[in-house]
């Protein structure tokens, strides 16, 4: 079901309708990269309530839907052309589909037990506001995976000024230092961190956290 709600910032919408179509052909490969770091984290035992913000074209789901098909998903996205696709790839299974903000997600708090937040984090206006909201709506002792573009790389740096200069989407990219210091200041326990690069543009950094009881 896709639901609509709140506004979105415009300009992100826009850029992320137009990428829709052509979005799980052109990242394949970065996608699998990064999938794969997430579910190597994942510690799911079956029937976890897990929100996916943005959930994108649904590459989670498509890991999740062989792995776990026993868990229990809801993808938020901003974008209805990214929620539609993510919806046609995985129709007929048991997930919901929900278009809001992910400063404003509307959904009931403690209700998740596992949050994923991949390759997005630097796309939030606010991302402050977006992280009191994963904290929101996970139960006490939730797990949020949170995985993005990191700063500490000289060319993802660069990337970040170009991207800044042509891309409607991006707004910033943090260091690792940046990200766990506002995840703490969030209210979230840091288990695990790492960082690593996909091919030669590409680095990234991964935080496994418990929401503190």
């Amino acid at each position: 079901m896709n639901v609509p709600a709140g506004p979105p910032a415009a300009s992100v919408v826009r850029h992320y309708d137009q990428e829709a179509a052509l979005y799980d052909r052109r990242c394949r490969a970065y996608t699998a990269a990064t999938m794969g770091a997430i579910a190597a984290t994942l510690k799911l035992s079956g029937g976890e309530r897990l929100l996916d913000v943005p959930c994108g074209t649904g590459a989670l789901e498509d890991w999740l839907k062989v792995e776990h098909p026993e868990v229990r998903v809801v993808g938020v996205d901003a974008s209805p052309a990214t929620l539609t696709r993510a919806e046609v790839k995985h129709k007929g299974a048991a997930y919901s589909w929900l278009r809001a903000d992910a400063h404003e997600l509307r959904l009931e708090s403690e209700s998740f037990d596992q949050i994923v937040c991949a390759n997005s984090f630097h796309c939030f206006e606010r991302p402050r506001e977006v992280l009191a909201e994963f904290e929101r709506v996970l139960i006490p002792g939730g797990r949020l995976t949170l995985l993005d573009w990191c700063d500490d790389y000289l060319l993802c740096k660069l990337c970040g000024v170009w991207l800044g200069w042509l891309d409607a989407g991006f707004r910033r990219a943090f260091t690792s230092l940046e990200c766990k210091w506002r995840l703490t200041e969030s209210g979230f326990d840091v288990k695990k961190e790492a960082r690593f690069r996909h091919r030669l543009i590409w680095g990234l950094m991964l935080f496994d956290c418990v929401k503190a009881s």
